[in-house]
């Protein structure tokens, strides 16, 4: 009897390894994250070729249920969603209409209980 590795959670994330897949429906840029995004174009296609390789760090939202709060990774993230929009208009019907309501999944490490001061830190690495 063989198990199977892909273990859903209630939120629509799902187990991956190490990682955790989560919609970019269910995740949300934390506070203090630089405005200016340089060079998006060329990570855009990497993301729309590959997928995302490098997992954004979240946390829990505080008062949200099945919500994250991405502390590490803004670039990835916004690059993440231009690539689920661009794939959305190059797609069929029922793919499309799945990237349309934030069901494209990215791959989340997922921090608890870290405080401000080491998000800060980890933000920067």
């Amino acid at each position: 009897m063989t198990q199977d590795k892909e273990k859903t959670t209630t939120d629509g994330a799902y187990a991956d390894g190490d990682l955790v897949q989560i919609p970019l429906v269910n995740l949300e840029l934390g506070p203090n994250y630089r405005s200016q995004l340089r060079e998006m174009d060329s990570l855009v296609e990497s993301v729309h070729q590959f997928g995302v390789l490098t997992p954004l760090w979240v946390e829990p939202h505080a008062t949200k249920r099945n919500k994250y709060v991405v502390f590490a990774g803004r670039r990835r993230y916004e690059a993440a969603r231009l690539a689920a929009q661009r794939r959305a208009k190059e797609s069929s019907s029922d793919e499309a209409l799945a990237v349309q309501v934030g069901r494209y999944a990215v791959p989340c490490r997922i921090f608890r209980h870290l405080g401000r001061a080491r998000q800060v830190v980890f933000s920067l690495v």
